[in-house]
């Protein structure tokens, strides 16, 4: 599997209400691969990363080295303005869902594959995530 598989893969298992852009920049470094919204307002950002592990429990993986700079720039910068985004490492084992505040961490492999959850989990977060962060205009 590779990265579009993979971020198919969990679209799959967003519920039906939830609007889904697979977004495609060859313009504008950073942005991340996804943006989801749902039907009350929430809306989110998700930069998605597949790897493949390292065969050594105790090698480094490092969640902060796989984002380039500029998308350290445009997390960061988006972050500060409380929009939600959130970063998806995903691997064969499964994925990891990590919010902007935690793309900094990095952990054993063996550590990282007891975190790793299932395609609908990470669907899940990302529906806590939309959520979690609703605009006020859609409650009106």
């Amino acid at each position: 599997m590779n990265e579009h598989g993979y971020i198919r893969k969990v679209n799959a298992k967003l519920s039906s209400g939830i609007y889904k852009w697979k977004i495609h920049d060859s313009y504008c470094g950073g942005v991340p691969d996804c943006f989801y919204h749902d039907e009350e307002g929430g809306m989110g950002f998700v930069e998605y990363k597949y790897i493949q592990l390292p065969k050594r429990d105790l090698t480094i993986v490092d969640i902060g080295k796989l984002l380039s700079p500029l998308q350290h720039d445009w997390i960061r910068e988006r972050a500060r303005c409380r929009i939600p985004v959130a970063v998806v490492v995903g691997c064969e084992v499964g994925g990891v869902f990590f919010e902007h505040n935690q793309i900094t961490h990095a952990f054993t492999t063996a550590l990282f594959k007891d975190m790793c959850q299932s395609p609908e989990f990470i669907a899940a977060q990302i529906g806590a995530m939309l959520h979690d962060n609703r605009s006020t205009f859609a409650r009106r």
